[in-house]
This record gives C-alpha cells, sequence and structure tokens, in this order.
C-alpha cells in the first residue's frame, strides 16, 4: 500500500547549486564528453529526495533511528521531474520498543521508468507522528 508520494522537479540551476559548475551534473557539455545525451541529476540528489519523503511522513524519528539503501537504475536529467513514493510493512501488534517499520520506497520518472529503488527503515514508534 502507497502511503505518501511527492513529486521534484530537477533544473539546471538547483543542480548546480547542489553539484557546484562545470560537471557531468551540472554541465550538458561537460555531461557529453562523458558519454551522456545531457547532465544528470547526482545520485546523492536523488537520495536525499527519497529521504525527504522519509522525513515527511515520520519526522524526527526518522533521523534518530532511521536508515535508507537505495540502487540507482536510470538516470534523471534536468527539466525533469520525478514522483517518489513510500509504501510501509506495519510491525506486528505486539512489536517490541526496537521494532522497526520497513518501508519500500521508490521514484519514478515522468514516463514512468523506475529511477530508483530500495528500502528504508523507522522506529515503531514513529507510527503517527509526522513532521
Amino acid at each position: 500500500m502507497t502511503v505518501a508520494s511527492f513529486v521534484k522537479s530537477f533544473d539546471m540551476e538547483r543542480m548546480i547549486a547542489y553539484s557546484g559548475p562545470g560537471n557531468l551534473h551540472s554541465s550538458d557539455e561537460a555531461a557529453q564528453k562523458a558519454g551522456l545525451p545531457k547532465a544528470i541529476v547526482q545520485g546523492g540528489f536523488l537520495v536525499a529526495c527519497l529521504s525527504e519523503l522519509m522525513i515527511r511522513e515520520y519526522g524526527e524519528p526518522y533521523f534518530s533511528g532511521g536508515s535508507i539503501a537505495v540502487n540507482l537504475l536510470k538516470p534523471v536529467t534536468a527539466g525533469t521531474s520525478v514522483t517518489c513514493f513510500l509504501a510501509e510493512e506495519a510491525p506486528a501488534e505486539d512489536a517490541d520498543e526496537d521494532a522497526v517499520i520497513q518501508c519500500k520506497i521508490w521514484m519514478e520518472n515522468e514516463d514512468g521508468d523506475l529511477c530508483a529503488a530500495g528500502g528504508a527503515t523507522v522506529p515503531a514508534r514513529a507510527r503517527g507522528n509526522s513532521a
């Protein structure tokens, strides 16, 4: 079950601010020299977007006890948008205080192609404690 989602857009100005100027993450020319059709969004930026989704849904408990692991599957380029998704798997009803909520997280581009996918955890105490 999808619990949450949001759309994130990437423009060259934001990519330059995140990655600095003149590299394959902020310059179409540099990306083409590296064999890419155009500048690609830095992987850390994509992971940050998925982490933002966890923060929006769970707030502080994600910071203090959560984790994230993501595989980058397809490049995202300037001028495009992605949708980040989160699907939660609930812990057992009698879960102890160390229980965690397992989440599936993923990102799709405007064409519905999977760009990143993985998992995240948050302490079960986070249930109902949105940021």
